[in-house]
């Protein structure tokens, strides 16, 4: 428990790994400015590590629709479509 009767949050082994070998002390956050504010104070390796652990947990908690797969002769009809809007901007702007 933090001051106040907060629950301290869990963190995960790498983060305290991070957190152990970091250059500078800080104090314990209890709020996401207070993180956000730590984060922003990180050398820029150590932010690459904590950005890196923090998207891993994502990439986990997310799922992402499946990919969409297009024919070639769909993604053609859409150029060509795009050229034709352009070709009749062009016109109408001069």
């Amino acid at each position: 428990m933090r001051a106040g009767g907060t629950p301290a949050l869990p963190i995960p082994a790498e983060t305290k790994l991070i957190a152990s070998t970091s250059l500078f002390n800080f104090p314990p956050t209890s709020t996401v400015a207070e993180i956000e504010d730590a984060f922003s104070q990180l050398p820029e390796t150590e932010f690459k590590q904590v950005a890196f652990v923090i998207l891993k947990r994502l990439r986990k908690a997310i799922q992402l629709p499946p990919l969409r797969e297009f024919s070639e002769a769909q993604i053609c009809g859409w150029i060509k479509e795009d050229e034709r809007d352009m070709s009749a901007l062009r016109v109408e702007k001069y």
